[in-house]
């Protein structure tokens, strides 16, 4: 296997990789999403519910960043891929 297809084949891997770490995080947004409006009938007074619900809000503010970050990083590592490819 030459490094071209070394670097593609770690690329798939790390996009299947990050695809199942972003399911993983979807289906937890949508849970907490649901979960904030059902909290939405209960009393905001109680500072433990509240505390909960602002370190989910940042946990899913640092995640996005995070899956940003990443789809980022493999969009440039395949934009040189393929104009290596293209270049042959």
């Amino acid at each position: 296997m030459n490094q071209e297809q070394i670097s593609t084949a770690q690329l798939a891997e790390e996009l299947l990789e990050l695809y199942d770490q972003f399911s993983e995080f979807s289906d937890s947004c949508a849970f907490q999403c649901e979960s904030m409006v059902r909290v939405q009938d209960a009393a905001v007074s109680d500072r433990a519910l509240f505390n909960g619900m602002l370190h989910s809000a940042d946990w899913m503010r640092l995640r996005t960043a995070y899956f940003k970050r990443r789809l980022m990083r493999l969009q440039r590592r395949a934009s040189q891929i393929a104009d290596r490819t293209a270049g042959h």
